[in-house]
């Protein structure tokens, strides 16, 4: 599979801190005729490629965005972006591994060896692996906090968010 953190197109900028309501504003002044090839190269830009599938392409940590035009409201599609912890699906939830020894992993079981959990601890590269011996796990729980990065799109200017909302939504 080709690294999807390679050969990323480049932003213009200037970004900004993008709120819910921001996106909901620029949608509403309209996506219509907006660049969709620039979107799809704002999709990758802005790393959304590395976990999300759209139309066959990307990849597989976090959910396919295909259809995303039919199922969610812009405001839905914003608050995923900027507020990506408030609803994590357990489909792709990281886990929160507590050993005997106090310490935390934090990442998604991708493989049980023997005796050995394979965690993979980045979202965005699951061959970023670590063993955990099954004997020095105390407890698991669900990670409440979203493997998605708050602010993905904060690098983008307005100009490229809307042509990258105008791609996700087929506008």
């Amino acid at each position: 599979m080709k690294n999807p953190l390679a050969d990323l197109p480049q932003v213009k900028g200037p970004g900004r801190e993008w709120s819910v309501q921001d996106i909901e504003r620029l949608a509403e002044s309209g996506l219509e005729g907006r660049d969709k090839a620039h979107g799809k190269d704002m999709f990758k830009a802005s790393l959304c490629a590395a976990c999300h599938r759209f139309d066959g392409e990307g990849g597989p940590a976090g959910p396919d965005l295909t259809a995303v035009a039919g199922r969610f409201s812009v405001r839905d599609l914003a608050e995923a972006i900027i507020e990506p912890s408030k609803v994590v699906s357990d489909q792709y939830a990281f886990d929160t591994i507590i050993k005997h020894d106090g310490s935390q992993v934090v990442g998604k079981l991708i493989e049980e060896k023997d005796e050995h959990w394979i965690i993979a601890t980045s979202p965005f590269d699951f061959s970023a692996t670590m063993e955990v011996e099954r004997s020095e796990i105390k407890d698991i729980k669900p990670s409440p906090i979203s493997p998605m990065p708050a602010g993905m799109i904060n690098r983008l200017n307005a100009d490229e968010l809307k042509d990258l909302l105008a791609y996700l939504l087929g506008k």
